[in-house]
């Protein structure tokens, strides 16, 4: 049976795709992400789609793609919604994208250099949509023909993370003056597509109804015309599967079970990008390759150097490259650390054999047994990773599993030095000055830091000297210079840590600390209690805020970089390092905000009483 994946950004779009579907049922990913699965029957058979809905933006759009393509395996996948109209079109109309401009890539100078990004859609599916809208077989999906008979334009559109409500704003002028033949805009197709590209087996497009004009947004969303467009945009896109020849979208990829697909286990990225990786993780997958080398391998190195986002890199190459047949991801509990002792009541906060046990069995689907793991693990060649694990009891669990290992192999991220003879640490070091330069002007660009991206030769290598080339301390420069707006309290700050990041990374939590909102640190608190990222939902329901509020207070946290980027599902995460020092309760140090009963708030949010 043919396979289609539906991503939508908004509650109204989804609604308007699960119209057109029957037998839907619900289906869970491994990392949480809930989809629909349903049936579409059209006149060339039937298909089997699976539908979510995302929320806004295209970081997030990228890595949903990503996952939901890994998933479900589709022939095609659309992402189907509302957009803004620029020229041309009218309310109501649908446009179906031939590429999608990222508009707020460039150069920011005395004025904005647009250096865009584009991403295609699928010259199978333009096609389609060429011959599909010069025919009005899509208007009989909608259940009232609509006057006027709205039109479809197969066309550019462009993307970006701003809402534009008005023409006479920055970012309209930029689209009329850059992007003229931009129809509309948006916030994920760049992303979706972005993703998709990656996956050449799938057949992409972006398809959108225009639900307002830029100015009036308000009025006309309060008319109702978000509902009519994502009607619109949707009959438009199950009218180009029906007309389909599904077998001949890509080449068949043999059926898998799903608990099987390679990769399934390693986390989304932390970072929307890594830089300057490429030499570790070629050495680390030598290794891996060498049946002389250890059969533990560990990435050591000081919080912040981006040990955890090193080995995801490396897992990826290693199924990619075929190293290995796949991988498993044990992500250890992220206690606080203090000179190489976890710092807890007792012995139990340690992370033990039983509970690797358990995990390992979830991924491997057998009993959490010693013998029945220890199966698995031989029957495949598998790559383990325990991040974290200097929070773990590492001597028992590490003398344990490498009994267990042949052909497996095992992955260690870890801040302690780990000296067992059967363990190989190879060092996780800063970035080179190259990257830590584009990292700083890759994170300055997109965040419009003008301090930065005007700093002088001088300035730049000395950011990179005292930063020491530490990640976390880049994004925290970043964040702070965007703050301040200038770039000498961070280099004043920078000197007197004197190369100690450590020390870098305590100023700017206690610069932010001291200068965010009562909300942003109840946020912040809260999310530190948390294992996982958190939803924006329950962020804003469990707590006593506003919805203003807490949309000021997550806008705040992501200006400091003390969150991560939201995924499609808008989650949100502290850095490791961020979480630690909070559950430390570190903020004690500046003042004790007595944060409330988190808890038990929780229970009565999510429970309704």
């Amino acid at each position: 049976m043919p396979c289609a994946v539906i991503l939508t950004a908004l509650r109204v779009e989804y609604l308007a795709v699960r119209a057109h579907l029957s037998d839907l049922q619900p289906e869970i990913h491994p990392r949480g992400t809930t989809y629909q699965r349903g049936k579409f029957d059209s006149s060339k058979g039937v298909w089997d789609v699976g539908i979510v809905e995302i929320g806004a933006g295209n970081p997030g759009a990228a890595m949903e793609a990503e996952r939901a393509i890994a998933h479900f395996n589709p022939d095609v996948i659309l992402f189907v919604g509302v957009a803004g109209g620029i020229k041309d079109v009218a309310l109501g109309d649908v446009v179906a994208a031939t590429k999608v401009y990222g508009y707020e890539s460039g150069k920011a100078e005395q004025t904005f250099k647009p250096r865009p990004e584009t991403g295609l859609s699928a010259y199978s599916l333009e096609q389609r949509a060429i011959a599909e809208a010069r025919e009005d077989d899509w208007l009989k999906r909608l259940s009232v023909l609509p006057e006027p008979i709205p039109r479809v334009f197969v066309a550019p559109i462009a993307a970006g993370e701003k809402v534009i409500a008005s023409k006479k704003s920055e970012v309209y002028q930029l689209l009329r003056s850059n992007y003229g033949d931009a129809v509309a805009v948006e916030m994920e197709g760049l992303g979706f597509l972005d993703a998709a590209r990656a996956n050449q087996q799938v057949s992409a497009m972006v398809i959108r109804g225009i639900s307002d004009l830029i100015n009036n947004k308000a009025k006309v969303d309060k008319a109702g015309y978000q509902e009519i467009a994502a009607r619109h945009a949707s009959a438009f896109a199950f009218e180009l599967l029906a007309k389909l020849q599904p077998n001949t979208t890509h080449i068949p990829q043999p059926e898998k079970p799903i608990n099987n697909k390679p990769g399934v286990w390693i986390p989304d990225p932390r970072c929307l990008k890594v830089f300057g990786r490429e030499e570790l993780v070629e050495e680390v997958l030598n290794r891996l390759k060498n049946p002389e080398e250890a059969s533990i391998l560990c990435l050591g190195g000081v919080a912040g150097y981006g040990k955890t986002e090193a080995a995801t890199c490396v897992a990826k190459a290693a199924i990619a490259q075929s190293v290995v047949e796949d991988v498993l991801w044990v992500s250890v509990r992220e206690s606080e650390l203090s000179d190489t002792f976890i710092t807890a009541n007792n012995s139990n906060a340690l992370f033990q054999w039983e509970e690797l046990l358990y995990k390992l069995s979830i991924q491997l689907d057998c009993t959490a047994d010693r013998e029945s793991v220890q199966k698995r693990l031989r029957e495949r060649k598998w790559l383990v990773v325990l991040d974290n694990a200097e929070t773990s009891d590492l001597y028992d669990i590490l003398s344990k599993l490498v009994k267990m290992l042949d052909p497996s192999r095992v992955l260690l991220t870890s801040r302690v030095n780990t000296p067992i003879q059967y363990v190989t640490v190879l060092d996780c070091p800063g970035l080179s000055e190259f990257w830590s330069r584009q990292l700083l002007l890759d994170e300055a660009n997109r965040r419009q830091v003008s301090a930065l991206l005007h700093a002088s030769e001088p300035q730049m290598s000395r950011l990179y000297e005292l930063s020491c080339g530490a990640p976390l301390a880049l994004h925290f420069i970043v964040g702070q210079v965007k703050d301040d707006e200038v770039l000498d309290p961070v280099l004043d700050a920078l000197e007197k840590a004197d190369g100690q990041v450590e020390v870098f990374y305590r100023f700017t939590l206690e610069t932010a600390w001291q200068r965010m909102s009562e909300t942003s640190k109840l946020f912040l608190c809260y999310m530190a209690k948390r294992n996982a990222g958190v939803p924006f939902e329950e962020l804003q329901g469990v707590l006593p805020v506003t919805l203003n509020e807490a949309k000021e207070s997550r806008n705040q946290l992501r200006r400091w970089s003390m969150i991560l980027p939201g995924n499609g599902n808008q989650r949100y995460d502290l850095h490791p390092w961020v979480r630690r020092s909070v559950r430390s309760n570190l903020q004690a140090n500046w003042e004790d905000p007595s944060p409330p009963d988190d808890l038990d708030r929780r229970i009565r949010w999510k429970y309704g009483i």
